[in-house]
């Protein structure tokens, strides 16, 4: 079976998606099998995680290209942002993020609780 490759990098578009949107939705009409790898360790990704990533980076986008940032930080509300887009596009219920803070003022998601919704 063949593979193909998909690189994502951190100044990704959503318009760098729609060549592989192509492929999988030609390979799917064909009866393929397309798998999106990680980049480092060749592991392979759920449609989740991949639409996880197209809606990070779709934030990032709009941040430049709608609002006019110069810049475009992961702060708390981008990664809100970023699940509201997420959770729409699934059509599943909007999970509240649980956050923890982390030395030198910063914060990240605390994965646990917010999966259990405690």
């Amino acid at each position: 079976m063949d593979e193909i490759g998909i690189l994502v990098f951190n100044d990704v578009e959503e318009l760098d998606f729609v060549g592989p949107l192509e492929v999988f939705g030609t390979a799917a009409r064909l009866g393929a099998k397309c798998q999106v790898r990680t980049a480092v360790r060749k592991e392979v990704t759920s449609f989740g995680t991949f639409l996880s990533t197209l809606c990070h980076e779709f934030c990032h986008h709009l941040d430049f290209k709608k609002f006019g940032f110069v810049d475009s930080w992961h702060t708390q509300g981008f990664y809100e942002r970023a699940g509201v887009l997420y959770h729409y596009a699934r059509g599943t219920p909007l999970k509240k993020l649980f956050w923890v803070s982390v030395a030198g003022r910063r914060w990240r998601i605390d994965w646990q609780r917010t999966n259990r919704g405690t």
